[in-house]
């Protein structure tokens, strides 16, 4: 979760936005819908609309049957990276405050 939260400051603070939902796509609103740019991962058969099937055609992919970790993104794919936590976040934090202090020294 921290991750996100990090990721979600990091958008708002280059004025990007972000928006992630748990409910089906033609759940959400068609205004939404037609203002958004898709990054779509493994979706249920009953969630792909005409829309997303010609996607599909178009960049010859199969939505219900991509593996873990793919997505697909403005025309191209793509693998998720595996995020590995090297100490605790107390620790990076203490560390990078460190070498930011350091830093102002040399100057």
């Amino acid at each position: 979760m921290e991750i996100f939260l990090c990721v979600y400051a990091e958008m708002r603070n280059n004025r990007e936005s972000l928006f992630s939902s748990s409910q089906r796509l033609t759940d959400v609103s068609k205004a939404v819908r037609a203002k958004s740019q898709y990054c779509l991962s493994k979706l249920n058969g009953e969630d792909i609309t005409p829309f997303l099937r010609r996607i599909e055609k178009k960049h010859k992919l199969d939505f219900a049957n991509m593996k873990p970790r793919n997505w697909f993104f403005e025309g191209s794919t793509f693998i998720s990276p595996n995020w590995k936590q090297q100490g605790k976040p107390f620790q990076i934090n203490r560390d990078i405050k460190q070498e930011w202090l350091n830093s102002l020294t040399k100057t």
